[in-house]
Parts: C-alpha cells; structure tokens; sequence
C-alpha cells in the first residue's frame, strides 16, 4: 500500500462538476461594469459624507463602523479626488468578488454547473454593496 496515493485519494474531491469560469468571470465583470456605470448618476449617500469626515480624523475605533472604513474613504479619496465613481470603486470590487466567492462556495457544496451560474447570477443582482 502506497500512503502517498490513499491520502492522495482521500483529500481529492469527489463528484465535482467542472467550474463555469467564464460564465462566472463575466458575471462578475457585468456586475463590477454596471456598478461603476450607474455610480455616478446620483449624488453622495449620508453615510458616504460621514465616512469622509471620519477619514478625515482617523481613529482606532468608531462606535458605529471598523476603523478601516474610514480609512478606505480617505485613501479612496485621496486617489481619485473626492469622485463619487472613485469613492465607489473599491465597493464594486467587492460585489465581484461576492460573485466569484459565491460560486465557488456553491461548488463545494456540490452544486452543478446551472447552480453555480445561477449562485453568481443570486449575489450579483443583491443590493448589500449598493447605497439606497
């Protein structure tokens, strides 16, 4: 008996389907592309002013937001300019990666091809990363 193939064997997973990557990389580009599309179409949202004036005076905690919120509104600002498209970039990064996380997620718990097309597709169209 060859220890190497039995673990080799055992920690290989079965019954997997193969991964829609380019479904999924598109969804995930769609997203990202309509996010920034849309982002400069209406104004600054409340909590968006708050984070740049937190920015401005950093601190190592906040009652009501992570210390790093703040410093992502700062650092964003100081890049692009106080742009409203700048400002909500990094938060369209994050809804792609919501939808590739997703997917594979969904892979590991079995799902099929369909599944995790239709798992990116669920996270791409949420409204958590969008102000109201």
């Amino acid at each position: 008996m060859n220890t190497v193939t039995d673990i080799q064997a055992a920690t290989k997973p079965t019954g997997q389907s193969p991964v829609p990557r380019l479904a999924i990389w598109l969804i995930a580009a769609g997203a990202f592309g309509l996010e920034l599309a849309v982002s400069g179409r209406y104004g600054y949202v409340r909590d968006e002013l708050y984070f740049l004036a937190a920015g401005k005076h950093l601190a190592f905690g906040y009652v009501d937001q992570p210390a790093l919120t703040p410093l992502i509104a700062r650092m964003s600002a100081a890049l692009t300019g106080n742009s409203l498209v700048g400002l909500r970039l990094l938060p369209a990064l994050g809804l792609s990666a919501l939808v590739v996380v997703t997917a594979a997620m969904s892979r590991l718990l079995s799902a099929g091809r369909t599944r995790q097309v239709l798992a990116a597709l669920s996270a791409a169209t949420c409204e958590s990363t969008s102000p109201p």
